[in-house]
C-alpha cells in the first residue's frame, strides 16, 4: 500500500451545548493544515487567525439560536 503525503495540522472540535438540558444542537470540527505555500485563492495579505478571533467565534456560537440564514448572512 502506498503511503499518502498528509500535511501537518491540528484537529479542533467545538460543541455548542444547551445549558438547560445538555443537548448538543451544533458541533463543528476543523482541521487546520500547516502549509508554507499560499493558495492562489488566498489573498497575499491574509493574517493568521488571532486568539481574540477564536474567542469571538466561540462567543458567537454560544449565542447561536439555530438560524443559519441569519448567522451566515453578511451585513
Amino acid at each position: 500500500m502506498e503511503e499518502q503525503n498528509v500535511p501537518e495540522g491540528e484537529f479542533h472540535h467545538f460543541q455548542l451545548v444547551d445549558p438547560t438540558d445538555g443537548t448538543v444542537p451544533m458541533s463543528i470540527s476543523v482541521l487546520v493544515h500547516y502549509n508554507n505555500q499560499r493558495s492562489s485563492r488566498e489573498p497575499a495579505h491574509a493574517e493568521p487567525i488571532t486568539i481574540d478571533e477564536v474567542v469571538s467565534f466561540h462567543d458567537a456560537l454560544q449565542g447561536f439560536d439555530g438560524n443559519y440564514t441569519a448567522a451566515l448572512s453578511t451585513k
